[in-house]
């Protein structure tokens, strides 16, 4: 028993792990001849969104990942958010 509590106070502080964020960018890539317009709409609580990008051209996201003991990424919309929409535009100016 005298071995059994050291190992176990080893073994909690070994699963403890610091979550550190770092900033992440994800990048939209639009690879048509299409303008791209990308809709994120958010409910009653959260704003909106939108981005438009050019043929052959790509859209930098900032946001957040975070690691420990779980990792997850997370861009600059909130968890309110409803749903989207890409609309390819036929136009290309």
């Amino acid at each position: 028993m005298k071995y059994l509590t050291p190992l176990l106070f080893l073994f909690l502080l070994s699963a403890c792990h610091e979550v550190n964020e770092q900033t992440a960018i994800r990048r939209i890539i639009n690879e048509t001849d299409y303008r791209l317009e990308i809709i994120i709409y958010g409910d009653e609580r959260a704003e909106s969104f939108q981005y438009e990008i050019m043929p052959q051209d790509s859209l930098n996201i900032e946001g957040s990942c975070f690691f420990g003991a779980s990792e997850y990424c997370s861009l600059d919309w909130t968890t309110r958010l409803a749903f989207g929409e890409i609309i390819f535009q036929d136009s290309l100016r």
